[in-house]
């Protein structure tokens, strides 16, 4: 009886408190949605149809090659649907949560114990090592926003490392079937795949230290064939597309700043209490509809200097526990990734941070998938840190009783906030209007294949806020089967980024006929209009909802379909398309002087030193706190910014600059160090930000031109809007010198066309040589976006496939794989 108590008193101990944990943290009647959800339990049949041929995405606007490892999340949803036989939909997502909440210290505790089953007191240091998983700041920035890929690691981590340990001892097919079923559950950590990487990359380095041998090529080798069905898909992706991710202008205006607010962390004292970016991140709280700070209750808790020394106390005791036990080699096998991990997050401290430089030079791709090191590499670093900090507590010898009792009642008190409901935020804890509900059923009766723009269009970034709280990158691919256009689709093809540009230039150039040429283009066959969309910190107008049903009805070839409550509305388009293999390119529909002729028009201003009069008056970008100030001096014939620690903004006007015309803005600038300056060109009538780009981070002062198109607003005025930007800890200098507006005249273009005797044929999915035909026929793009390909003769059917999906198929005949192996050996 005593036994049995020693061995169950600690795991139901663990599983109280994150129960209470997950009491606390759950809203009845409410959704936990928001940021980089995943809403699978809208449609299960569609999340399974979608995964199981998910390398070609075709619901991703235009269709796109699956940048993201969207099949990797199939065990994941094939246990919310069996989930879903028993408790309501709204629950499954929270029910996900807290059941990798409760698991994650749970199989930490099974690990440190199998490594100590020798020892004395072995279940008190296990509790412990469990515990400070438990209690940490890692913990809270992987829940507190949750993605599902983080919380998969958080709670499957542990227990792969202990099977696969269990496995290395003894030899068993009972161990080894544990460790392949931990293996298994393991993919939806790779839903963005450098998750999964860097955590192989660990796991394969404790494995191999631990114990050197063939059973541990056996778990490495088990671990990679259980997830073939995700990797090559993923490796043909950043093979074929990566550059393009790279270059899409959501990542390329973000990216930087992204890792730089990483960098900005990444120092000693930050990464030892396991501290990063999200301490510096804002969400909107859709009561007051103002953003705050994401972790505003822990920050304000840390302002306790005794609460705020429990992590560095937990670090100490790691350091203590990896000396110690620095002899023992299977105590000290997880060292290496320990220090890896830490070592990664350490990207602001140098010599870490000349490793980022060096892969920004020479493996570019590398350094857009590490822009958040900390989320890539702190669930390793949290496994060895509670792991080592337990085998701190076991150095202490006799006083292990007391000493473990104070340190976990000290736990207890940091992570009091949990206890309170702040461990997952609770703006993203919310209801969704039913009329979204009635949607997705009115367009489940629709034909799959009938292509939906998704309107406004005001915004490039794929971030979207509703006035009824959900803020994050889009819900409503997991309920429509159709395709979308949304722009959070942009950064995996450029040919969504480009129909974005031209319907939002449709739209706010308020141009029925553009509109009308846009949707024809692209085939599109409804278009969804919700007014509920919002621009935080703008003016209704930017968003411009209140016009676009007109625009919509004066294009000739829009109706209106269904209106659900007051917000969304449903339009038919009734045009039919066209398809013609594209002889030239449409006018990129971007701001880079690469798209502008060399021909200027009629000057109409400049604006340099001499004319201090027409600029506004530098300030700090709304921020209401400045830590230090901004300038702005006129220096030998430039205006210079000096931007510390916060943003400063400047704005020139041009009042009277007619829409209707056409113009190109020339800036020329230098950045003297920190980011570039970014440039907003607003329009005066809407409010909203016609272009928005960085400028070029040269030294020496370069000219670059702009461009802004005919709009038929009957509106006048632009400014032009400058933000100096920088971070907490940084410093940014910038030169203006010249800022010239031309007319330009706009080109009239001829419209290409085909002899009518051509066939050809086109799957109306976008431009990628991965499709093939059987007969094979020659491959063209149609319309500038689509796959065509030339018929002969009368020839009516052809087979149209994407062959990198055969990459997922052979993938998944490798699953049984390791389980035929293992009946099949002999004994």
């Amino acid at each position: 009886m005593k036994n049995l108590f020693k061995q169950w008193i600690f795991p139901l101990l663990l599983a109280l408190l994150t129960g209470v944990i997950a009491a606390a943290n759950y809203t009845p009647g409410t959704w936990l949605i928001g940021w980089d959800n995943l809403n699978p339990e809208f449609n299960f049949p569609l999340a399974f149809e979608r995964m199981l041929n998910g390398v070609w995405r075709a619901d991703q606007g235009l269709g796109a090659v699956a940048g993201h490892s969207h099949m990797a999340d199939l065990v994941r949803v094939a246990i919310l649907w069996l989930g879903s036989l028993i408790v309501q939909p709204q629950f499954l997502r929270y029910g996900f949560y807290f059941a990798c909440l409760v698991a994650g210290p749970q199989g930490l505790y099974k690990l440190i114990s199998h490594v100590l089953r020798n020892e004395k007191r072995s279940e008190l240091i296990a509790f412990m090592g469990s515990l400070f998983y438990l209690t940490n700041l890692g913990t809270v920035q992987h829940f507190i926003v949750p993605f599902e890929m983080f919380a998969t690691g958080y709670a499957i981590l542990p227990w792969l490392l202990w099977s696969g340990a269990c496995y290395i001892d003894q030899n068993s097919k009972k161990k080894y079937i544990l460790y392949l079923i931990f293996a298994v559950l393991s993919a939806p950590m790779a839903y963005a795949a450098t998750l999964w990487y860097a955590s192989f990359i660990g796991i394969a380095l404790f494995f191999l230290l631990y114990k050197r041998g063939k059973t541990t090529l056996v778990l490495i080798g088990t671990l990679l064939a259980v997830n073939a069905y995700w990797i090559g898909p993923n490796l043909y992706f950043i093979k074929t597309h990566g550059q393009e991710v790279q270059e899409s202008k959501i990542n390329r205006l973000f990216s930087p700043e992204a890792f730089a607010k990483s960098q900005m962390f990444g120092n000693p004292l930050n990464t030892m209490a396991l501290k990063n970016f999200l301490f510096d991140w804002q969400i909107m709280n859709p009561k007051t509809g103002q953003f705050e700070q994401v972790l505003q209750a822990w920050q304000d808790h840390l302002k306790n200097p005794v609460i705020a020394a429990f992590p560095y106390l937990i670090f100490a005791l790691a350091v203590v526990g990896m000396v110690t036990s620095s002899r023992k080699p299977k105590l000290a096998a997880l060292i290496p990734t320990t220090i890896l991990a830490f070592g990664i997050i350490l990207n602001g401290t140098w010599p870490i941070d000349r490793i980022f430089v060096s892969l920004e030079t020479y493996l570019p791709i590398a350094k857009e998938a590490l822009r958040f090191p900390f989320t890539k590499f702190s669930l390793l670093a949290m496994v060895g840190l509670s792991f080592y900090a337990s085998l701190g507590i076991r150095a202490i010898g006799k006083f292990i009783v007391p000493t473990a009792l104070a340190v976990s009642v000290y736990a207890l008190v940091f992570f009091l906030p949990a206890f309170q409901g702040k461990l997952i935020h609770p703006a993203l804890r919310i209801q969704i209007p039913n009329e979204y509900f009635q949607m997705f059923d009115f367009f489940a009766r629709q034909p799959k294949n009938g292509l939906i723009a998704i309107l406004p269009v005001h915004s490039f970034w794929g971030w979207t806020y509703y006035d009824w709280g959900y803020q994050g990158a889009g819900f409503l691919q997991f309920g429509i089967p159709q395709p979308i256009l949304d722009r959070d689709y942009d950064r995996w093809s450029g040919y969504n980024e480009q129909y974005q540009k031209e319907m939002s230039y449709a739209v706010y150039s308020q141009n029925p006929q553009e509109v009308a040429a846009v949707l024809t283009k692209y085939n599109i066959r409804w278009i969804l209009v919700d007014r509920a969309v919002m621009a935080p910190g703008q003016l209704e107008s930017a968003v411009l909802t209140w016009r676009i049903p007109d625009i919509l009805l004066q294009t000739g070839i829009v109706l209106p379909k269904k209106q659900f409550g007051e917000d969304i509305a449903v339009y038919e388009v009734i045009g039919q398309p066209y398809n013609k293999e594209s002889i030239y390119n449409n006018i990129p529909l971007d701001s880079r002087e690469r798209y502008v002729g060399e021909t200027l028009g009629e000057f109409l201003f400049e604006a340099t030193t001499s004319t201090p009069d027409a600029w506004g008056l530098a300030q700090t970008c709304g921020y209401t706190q400045t830590i230090n100030e901004g300038s702005r001096t006129a220096i030998e014939g430039a205006m210079r910014y000096k931007s510390i620690d916060i943003p400063l903004c400047d704005y020139l006007s041009f009042p009277t600059l007619d829409h209707a015309r056409s113009y190109i803005v020339e800036i020329e600038s230098r950045n003297e160090t920190g980011f570039p300056m970014q440039l907003c060109i607003s329009n005066n009538l809407t409010s909203h930000c016609d272009l928005f780009e960085h400028l070029q981070d040269s030294k020496e002062f370069v000219m670059e031109r702009f461009a802004l198109l005919p709009l038929r607003d009957y509106g006048s005025g632009y400014t032009l809007n400058f933000n100096n930007f920088t971070i907490r800890g940084r410093t940014s200098v910038n030169h203006i010198r010249r800022i010239t507006v031309y007319s330009l005249p706009y080109p009239n273009f001829a419209k290409a066309s085909l002899s009518e005797q051509d066939n050809m044929y086109t799957n109306s999915q976008a431009f990628d040589p991965g499709w093939i035909t059987w007969p094979a026929r020659h491959h063209v793009l149609v319309n500038n976006w689509a796959n065509g390909w030339t018929l002969e003769g009368n020839e009516k059917n052809i087979v149209v496939f994407f062959w990198p999906q055969v990459l997922e198929w052979i993938g998944f005949l490798l699953l049984p794989l390791p389980l035929v192996l293992l009946f099949g050996k002999k004994h």
